[in-house]
């Protein structure tokens, strides 16, 4: 805590004696001898008088040498009131330190010059305190009042509404909303308009939303039977029917077991394999997580068939290979076809083609008959010439065989040309 100043103490001393007395400011100077005892105490009375009493007066104390005043002298000003505690540091010059009320006995310290209206007398770092004038968004009153109407270029309002929320009315201004109801929603109120609250919910409601205005509590039925909504009306309800939208479950569901509906309201659990059904080259294992895969039922064919009799005609006969070369399609209808060996012919040439039919299978030397797969292969020499020819047969019918042979075309007739050392493949996919 700062002690009292010197001024302080001293003009509050002297405050205890001048008003105990308004003393007169009677000389300091000590009277010339010889001097009488009475003399003597009548003029330390008065200086004591003049000195306790801080020179109380309506101007300026003389009392000093050559009947002026002196360095380190105090005065009271009582010519109004409040009275004013000045002090001298030359004898000259009178710096007021504070002033008394005395009628209310309230001290005032000096505060220099008097500040303008809106300033704060301001302490200043290892400097005298100052005026200082308040700038921004702040100002003060007359009365002494600061007073923050905006922030930032923001203007606040003077007061708001309990239970209300601050929202920005325009881009620089805050306004108060009205009070918000316990427990509501808040929503918002769009360009130019406040926030505000709907009334809190009850028990089994749900907040649904409206085209164009704030959204409204909705009361969910607790129904026996389905429930149902409407979005016309917008609103939930109760099927009447029993059953009606219900679902019932028949029997007792196990693990791994799928849905499956056994009427317009009913589903019971199911094994997946009991509703799939079998096919041709598909096999399915297992009931409560069956496995499904290619069964790889296909057919297949591998033959090496007799070296057939050789062919002089100048037109096309069949081999009768048939009734080695043969196959019978399980599933698809796609059998991959090809005939391998050797062929030759005396100077001439020989063209081989690759058919295929139903029915009996046609015997060596038969007229041409089948449907010819693949392209023609023409040989010409009187070596063995290695040949393969065939192909890929579609939209065959499962359970039909089919037989596959060769038909031979001598160029000259009278000309023998031969296919030996044969091997017919051919394979379902």
């Amino acid at each position: 805590m700062k002690r009292p100043s010197r001024l302080t103490a001293i003009g509050f001393a002297c405050l205890l004696w001048a008003h105990a007395a308004f003393a007169t400011q009677a000389t300091v100077v000590t009277p010339s001898a010889p001097l009488p005892m009475t003399s003597l105490a009548s003029f330390l009375n008065n200086a004591f008088l003049s000195v306790g009493s801080c020179n109380s007066g309506n101007s300026a104390p003389a009392n000093g040498p050559s009947s002026a005043a002196f360095a380190g002298e105090c005065w009271i000003n009582t010519t109004a009131n409040p009275w004013v505690f000045s002090y001298t540091a030359d004898g000259t010059h009178w710096s007021e330190f504070g002033s008394l009320n005395t009628s209310s006995f309230v001290w005032t310290p000096f505060f220099g010059a008097p500040g303008s209206a809106g300033q704060l007398y301001v302490g200043q770092s290892a400097a005298q305190a100052a005026w200082e004038t308040l700038t921004g968004d702040c100002s003060l009153t007359a009365g002494g009042v600061i007073s923050c109407p905006s922030v930032h270029g923001i203007t606040w309002p003077a007061s708001g509404t309990q239970g209300g929320i601050p929202w920005f009315s325009s881009t620089g201004a805050i306004s108060s909303s009205t009070l918000l109801t316990q427990f509501g929603l808040l929503y918002g109120g769009g360009s130019g308009a406040a926030p505000a609250a709907i009334v809190a919910g009850a028990n089994d409601q749900v907040l649904m939303g409206s085209t164009g205005t704030f959204p409204a509590w909705v009361t969910i039925n607790n129904c026996s039977n389905a429930l149902t909504y409407n979005n016309t009306t917008h609103t939930f309800g109760c099927n009447s029917t029993a059953g009606t939208g219900n679902v019932v479950n028949s029997g007792t569901p196990v693990a791994n077991q799928i849905a499956q509906w056994t009427g317009a309201t009913t589903i019971q659990g199911v094994n997946l394999a009991s509703l799939l059904t079998q096919g041709s080259g598909i096999s399915i294992t297992g009931t409560t997580s069956p496995t499904i895969a290619l069964s790889l039922t296909n057919a297949t064919l591998q033959a090496n068939p007799a070296n057939p009799t050789s062919s002089t005609a100048a037109v096309g006969v069949m081999m009768g290979l048939g009734s080695a070369c043969h196959l019978t399609p399980s599933y698809s209808g796609r059998v991959k076809i090809e005939f391998i060996g050797d062929a030759h012919t005396s100077t001439t040439t020989a063209t081989i083609k690759v058919n295929f039919g139903t029915g009996t299978a046609p015997t060596n030397g038969a007229s041409p008959t089948g449907t010819q797969v693949g392209n023609s292969v023409t040989v010409g020499s009187s070596t063995d010439t290695p040949f393969a020819n065939g192909g890929i047969i579609t939209g065959l019918s499962p359970g039909t065989a089919y037989w596959f042979d060769i038909d031979l075309l001598s160029s000259t007739g009278g000309i023998a040309s031969t296919v030996d050392s044969l091997s017919c493949n051919a394979l379902e996919f």
